[in-house]
């Protein structure tokens, strides 16, 4: 994988049962650094989590997680440092992790790579529905009866 002209930080493991929350507080620490204020907590923290989680089972003794940032998106890839075969059950979970704009999986005979897009904006709160309940007016403020 080749990354340039934007920050970018990689980080080796070993596959053990806490890879997954070292990964993700070296993420969040490098996000927070880089000047970012989202994705926090829960949305950075899940997406990274399913990612070393997606690696980890495919039974290698090591992984890498790789941070960049361009275009106030950031770009969470984990490696398997073996020939996994691609799986594309863990697309639909990632998608559905709050800030996920894309997600993938690839895969070769030396690796398999699982990645997201993370979107750095903060959400925007849904619309809400006008009230229908309310009565209607006349200009004047007079009280009309609602219609049956």
């Amino acid at each position: 994988m080749v990354v340039r002209n934007r920050r970018a930080a990689a980080w080796p493991f070993e596959t053990n049962r806490w890879t997954a929350g070292k990964a993700s507080r070296q993420v969040e620490a490098t996000v927070r650094a880089w000047g970012y204020p989202y994705p926090v907590g829960e949305s950075l923290e899940e997406a990274v989590r399913l990612l070393v989680a997606e690696a980890v089972r495919d039974d290698g003794k090591r992984i890498s997680v790789h941070l960049a940032d361009q275009d106030r998106r950031l770009l969470v890839a984990v490696l398997s440092h073996n020939g996994a075969e691609p799986d594309d059950r863990i697309l639909a979970q990632l998608s559905s992790v709050e800030g996920v704009v894309s997600c993938g999986t690839e895969s070769c005979d030396a690796w398999r790579r699982v990645f997201a897009v993370l979107s750095t904006e903060r959400p925007h709160p849904a619309p809400q529905p006008p009230d229908l309940t309310a009565r209607a007016t006349t200009p004047a403020g007079a009280t009309r009866p609602e219609r049956p």
